[in-house]
This record gives C-alpha cells, sequence and structure tokens, in this order.
C-alpha cells in the first residue's frame, strides 16, 4: 500500500522548456531527443530506513526511468551502489496513466498534505512542469492523497514492472 501511495516527480532542469500542444498531458521538452522528455516524475523517501530508501522515477513516452538510492541505518555494505534502469513502455500504456492527471485538481491541492515522513510513514511527491513551472505536491505515504490517488495509483502501478536485482535472485 505504501508504494501504491508512493510519488516522486524529482526536480527540473533549467534547461528544460516546456511543449505546448493542444494535448493537456504535461511535457517537459528537454534538448533533442524524443527520450529526455518527462511526463511525470515521483517517487518516496524514507528517513528511518535499512536499504534503499530513496526512489525516484521519470516517465518518458517511451518508458519510465527508475533509480534507487542505497542509505539509511543500515551497513552500506548491504546496499552499496546506486541503481538506475530504464523499463519500455507501450504508448497506450502512457497514455492511460497519464489520463489520470487531472491538471484541475492537481493544482487545487496543497504543496504539502499531512506530515510527510512523520512517524515512519515515509515521503511521497509527485512533480509537474506545466507553463515552464514545475509545481512538486509532497505527502505522507502511509496515508496518501486522495485528491491525487487516481494519478499515484497508476503511476506507482507502473513501477511494479521495475525488476531490482536482489528480487530476480530470490525467485531462483
Amino acid at each position: 500500500m505504501v508504494a501504491t501511495m508512493a510519488l516522486v516527480l524529482g526536480c527540473s532542469n533549467a534547461s528544460e522548456q516546456v511543449a505546448t500542444t493542444s494535448d493537456p498531458r504535461p511535457v517537459i521538452q528537454g534538448e533533442p531527443a524524443k527520450s529526455t522528455t518527462i511526463l511525470a516524475r515521483f517517487g518516496s523517501s524514507h528517513g528511518m530506513c535499512v536499504g534503499y530508501c530513496t526512489q525516484e522515477y521519470e516517465l518518458k513516452p517511451d518508458g519510465l526511468t527508475a533509480r534507487r538510492k542505497g542509505g539509511g541505518r543500515g551497513d552500506p555494505s548491504t546496499h552499496p551502489a546506486d541503481q538506475e534502469q530504464t523499463v519500455a513502455l507501450d504508448k497506450a500504456v502512457i497514455d492511460t496513466v497519464m489520463a489520470k492527471f487531472d491538471a484541475a485538481v492537481f493544482d487545487a491541492a496543497p504543496e504539502v498534505i499531512g506530515c510527510p515522513d512523520c512517524a515512519g510513514g515515509g515521503r511521497c511527491w509527485v512533480e509537474v512542469v506545466r507553463d515552464g513551472k514545475p509545481r512538486t505536491i509532497t505527502f505522507d505515504c502511509s496515508t496518501g492523497s486522495e485528491q491525487l490517488k487516481p494519478l499515484t495509483d497508476a503511476l506507482w502501478q507502473l513501477t511494479e514492472q521495475v525488476k531490482w536485482p536482489e528480487a530476480a535472485q530470490e525467485g531462483q
């Protein structure tokens, strides 16, 4: 459930420009290639954590880039390096997820909902850049955000396709 509620949309790069189209979905245009276009960023972090305590995701027109960072309170040798991978996604899957973005709801939500990472619930966030302005909403992972639930649930369902190394080893 925590993963279902967590969302991160990280910071935008100053060199990025927002694409203007008739499509209402948020799109950040980077420099030349299509693969630099970001539709959404989201993730989570947990302050009282052992292992990979921060997860960040970028949804792009061709897939999902996932990053996780080792650290927290455990032995750094057991979760030594930051990891990154990209999962290819069909356009129809991405369109279905982005159809859950409601600009009016997103704009009306407060920047901070509840008490993110208080009482061990983790801090989740989602960022969208529109009209050249980033907007990040942060909330407690364990309680989520009712306003953003359709979008956050859809985004987190995509993360289930990411297979980290120890997950692959457990099944062997």
